[in-house]
């Protein structure tokens, strides 16, 4: 970044420098994840009475959502000086909404192409969840809960989706 002058013949590499900042932002929402799941393997090992497993787990946890924070703001302090127009914090609440409001109509165009991949994405994860769930009851066992968990995230997910689809509709008329 410090190499790059702002001329046109050097954008190119400006774009690689932000696509490899998307793979580290990729990389830190995945460890974000994993940090959740160390926060519940620590808790469901608490009825072992191993408390060496739950303090790892728990370090798991506090180290992975700690270096996620810490990341994330250093990429978006990077992407601010790529793109002095962009605003936020990490450490603000409304990060994401503020964020959004900065971007230009090319990095909002992306985000919606992008949210649309991703709600189709989980549609067909929870139908085949809701397979493997209906399966699980009836051969394995799992129960009812497995089954209503993929339901609730999948209601939501449409729900969610469906009424700002109308929000967006009726903004558009009036």
């Amino acid at each position: 970044l410090k190499l790059w002058n702002q001329s046109d013949e050097q954008e190119e590499m400006i774009d690689n420098i932000e696509e490899k900042l998307s793979y580290v932002l990729l990389f830190t929402s995945v460890n974000l994840i994993l940090g959740f799941f160390f926060f519940g393997a620590g808790m469901a090992l608490l009825s072992e009475d191993s408390y060496t497993k739950v303090i790892l787990f728990l370090v798991g946890f506090i180290v992975c959502v700690v270096s996620t924070i810490l990341i994330q703001n250093k990429v978006v302090n990077l992407e601010k000086e790529i793109n002095p127009f962009l605003n936020g914090s990490v450490y603000d609440f409304k990060f994401s909404q503020k964020w959004l409001d900065s971007c230009d109509e090319a990095i909002k165009l992306n985000v919606y192409k992008s949210s649309f991949k991703a709600y189709k994405s989980i549609t067909n994860t929870c139908l085949i969840l809701w397979i493997v769930c209906v399966l699980g009851y009836n051969f394995f066992d799992f129960g009812i809960m497995p089954l209503v968990m993929v339901t609730i995230i999948w209601l939501v997910q449409t729900i969610a989706y469906c009424i700002e689809s109308i929000k967006c509709s009726k903004n558009k008329i009036n």
